[in-house]
Formats: C-alpha cells, sequence, structure tokens
C-alpha cells in the first residue's frame, strides 16, 4: 500500500486532483489507515494513471470516473499506460494557459454558465493550489490591467470578481466538513475590500481539515474578536491587500492581539503584509508569502492543536 503523495508520483497526478476525484466523483475508494491516512493499492494507482491519459486525451473525468479499468484500458489502448510515468511538468502549464484565454472569453462575453464549467474543469484537471496559483490569480491580474487600461468595461470586471467569489464560496462549503478539525476565522480589516486572497486563503483551510468561519471583506475588530470567542477558533486569518498602506493597521493588529486568547494565532497574508512587519513581529504574527507557505502552516497549526 502507498501513500497519497507516492500514489501522485506514480500515476502523474497531484494529490489535490486525487482527492477531488475520489471525493466528487468516486473514480476510487482507498483503505484508510491505522492513523486514519489514505493508502492506495498498486491496482488503484493503476487505474488513476488511466485516468490521467484518458482525460490529457480529452476526456471529462465526470464521463469516464466510474468505467472499470477495462473500459478505462481500451480507451487509453494507444499509450504506453501501465508504467509508472512521470507527470509532465509542460502540462499544467499549457493547462492553464488555456483556460486563461477561455475563462477570458467567457468573461468578455458575460458567460456564466461556461466561466463556471470552465473553472469546474481546471480545478479538476490542475488541483486546487495550481488552480489558484496558476489560473485564478492570473484571471484577476489580466482582469484587473485590462479594466485599469479601459480595454474592458467595468460590469465584465465585476462580474470576473463576482463569478470566482461565487465558485469559491461553494468550494468553501463543499469542503468544510471536518467537524473535529480546529476553527478558523478568515476575513479582511475594515476598509480592506479586496476579499479575494481572503477568499482563496479560506478555500485551502477548509480543504486542510479546518472549520473554516469566512467572514468577508471589512470586518471590525470587534466582530473579529466574538466570532473567534463564539467559535472558539484556533485562528483568525487576515489578508491585507489594498490599500497598500493603511494607518489604522498597527493599532487594530495590536488591539486585536490583546482581546483574543493567547494560545489563537493570528495568521497574515496578501501583498501588502510587508509593509506592517514591525507591528506583525510584536503581535508574533505568523505571515506567509503564498499559498504553499500558508499549507504548511495551517498543517503545522493543526498539529499542535490535535496535541493539546
Amino acid at each position: 500500500m502507498h501513500s497519497i503523495q507516492t500514489a501522485a508520483e506514480k500515476s502523474g497526478l497531484t494529490a489535490d486532483v486525487i482527492r477531488v476525484w475520489e471525493r466528487r466523483y468516486k473514480a476510487i475508494s482507498p483503505e484508510r489507515s491505522a492513523s486514519n491516512q489514505r493508502v492506495y493499492s498498486n491496482d488503484e494507482i493503476y487505474r488513476l494513471t488511466l485516468l490521467r491519459k484518458v482525460t490529457e486525451s480529452g476526456k471529462r473525468i465526470g464521463s469516464v470516473a466510474n468505467l472499470d479499468t477495462r473500459e478505462l484500458e481500451s480507451l487509453a489502448s494507444d499509450v504506453e499506460i501501465a508504467q509508472e510515468i512521470a507527470p509532465e511538468a509542460s502540462i499544467t502549464d499549457r493547462r492553464s494557459y488555456n483556460y486563461l484565454e477561455v475563462c477570458l472569453e467567457d468573461i468578455l462575453s458575460l458567460n456564466s454558465r461556461n466561466f463556471e464549467r470552465h473553472l469546474q474543469q481546471a480545478l479538476v484537471e490542475m488541483g486546487l493550489v495550481s488552480f489558484l496559483k496558476e489560473l485564478v490569480h492570473p484571471i484577476l491580474i489580466k482582469v484587473g490591467n485590462l479594466w485599469q487600461n479601459g480595454n474592458i468595461r467595468t460590469c465584465q470586471e465585476h462580474f470576473a470578481s463576482a463569478g470566482i467569489r461565487s465558485f469559491l464560496g461553494r468550494y468553501i462549503v463543499d469542503s468544510n466538513t471536518d467537524q473535529k478539525g480546529p476553527r478558523v476565522i478568515v476575513a479582511t480589516p475594515p476598509n480592506h475590500y479586496h476579499e479575494l486572497g481572503a477568499t482563496m486563503a479560506a478555500v485551502v483551510a477548509a480543504t486542510r481539515g479546518w472549520q473554516v468561519v469566512y467572514l468577508g471583506p471589512s470586518v471590525p475588530m470587534e466582530e473579529m474578536v466574538f466570532a473567534a470567542d463564539c467559535k472558539q477558533a484556533a485562528a483568525v486569518a487576515l489578508s491585507l491587500s489594498f490599500p497598500v498602506i493603511d494607518p489604522q493597521i498597527p493599532d487594530y493588529l495590536t488591539k486585536l492581539r490583546r482581546l483574543l486568547p493567547d494560545e489563537t494565532s493570528i495568521l497574515i497574508g496578501g501583498s501588502s503584509q510587508s509593509n506592517y512587519r514591525e507591528v506583525l513581529d510584536n503581535i508574533n504574527a505568523i505571515c506567509n508569502s503564498d499559498l504553499d507557505s500558508f499549507i504548511v502552516q495551517l498543517d503545522q497549526l493543526k498539529g499542535e492543536w490535535r496535541s493539546q
């Protein structure tokens, strides 16, 4: 039996894709170890490899996930699928680029149905972290630049932001299933209305076994403290992006630290966090520069929480 990391290596998929294919499409049913970790047989890894080859050829995972192994072999008969094949680094890049183009077309034409469908397909094929880093973030940057340069209308920019926010919001609900996990409150501070960074953080936390309470943008300190107390949260997470320099933030964070229990961690992300380094150091905030480091911090805090 093999760990999910080994299954990912041998099948050429990512661990995130394997989890999604298992949870949403019932493509495989791995056993659990004594420590409740997924473990995969050679047959399941072989099946995952078949599914990867078939979906790379253009089939949708939803249409092939429940085929038996022989049917999958028939579909993939023109390639060598029995051997352990390492993932091709170019595949994710190519897919993210293609999805970026089609999603931009959906945004320009205000086609909500296609936009939703393409986001869902990209999530399944790319895995969560790659989806957020290589598609969602580039979409927002591209759309923002087009809008600032007057190349798209305001309604198209709003359509893109609202569509992504709605899509990720549903994903938070779908992933927020571990009722025994630690709780985290996610928001942005007052007058910080750019919430998609916080939304992405909430999605990631939910998939790592945290119970997420997402409060959205511009949350007063008293409400953060109330929510953390109400839910006995192990952590609060704030995204600091725009405005880049906010003179209210140092006082906000200092008071927040004083009012929260000592055991409640403060997690800080966002593009403007470096402008508040002194106060973040003073309150012992846990800062993250990207989603990968945020995942490491979440897993470490969750392990510490379980050991208490």
